[in-house]
């Protein structure tokens, strides 16, 4: 599923995605700093952030020789993920973490007022259904002060103690031996240690 189709699938059910559009008329409505993002088939994406209202025009002109285009704005806030997991035919959001790891030497995590991290899990579990997701999953989102939004869904994630699936299930709670027991019963070759 390419860029555009994974955003629009998500909006067409409902999850919070930033506002975006693909006709050079709505383009205007979403304001500035926004991402130009090419649509080709079979050609990785090709993202160009736009900051001024004269550089719009050059970054579209460029997508549409190379493709199509859509035009999302860019959302600034605190990036977080939340690991996402099946339990039976329950959907499981687990506890957000910081998406861009802190240096040791830095305070803790980022402090996530209780109804912002139940909006994010909410949207987590939202995102993870919307894409028909099975097993384990990390969606990832921008908070803008205390509204979150989906940037992207990763499926089947790394199961390394470091990766950020790993450090919302353990911060969740669950111990390896659940975790194995969970993404084991999608893919029973996984095996944690």
């Amino acid at each position: 599923m390419d860029e555009y189709a994974f955003f629009e699938t998500l909006r067409a059910k409902g999850v919070a995605v930033a506002p975006f559009a693909t006709a050079l008329e709505d383009v205007g409505a979403l304001g500035i700093p926004a991402v130009v993002v090419v649509r080709n088939a079979g050609v990785p994406a090709v993202r160009t952030m736009v900051a001024k209202y004269g550089d719009v025009v050059p970054a579209i002109a460029v997508a549409v020789r190379a493709g199509r285009f859509f035009m999302q704005k860019h959302i600034t806030g605190h990036e977080v993920a939340c690991g996402v997991i099946r339990s039976g035919r329950k959907i499981l959001p687990l506890v957000p973490v910081d998406a861009i790891p802190r240096p040791l030497h830095e305070s803790g995590a980022w402090y996530m007022p209780i109804a912002t991290q139940d909006a994010v899990q909410a949207l987590a579990n939202a995102a993870y259904s919307a894409i028909g997701a099975k097993g384990h999953s990390c969606v990832r989102m921008v908070v803008d002060g205390s509204t979150p939004y989906v940037t992207g869904v990763d499926i089947n994630p790394s199961l390394a103690h470091t990766s950020l699936f790993m450090r919302s299930a353990l911060l969740a709670g669950l111990t390896l031996d659940e975790i194995n027991e969970s993404v084991g019963s999608f893919y029973p070759l996984t095996t944690i240690h």
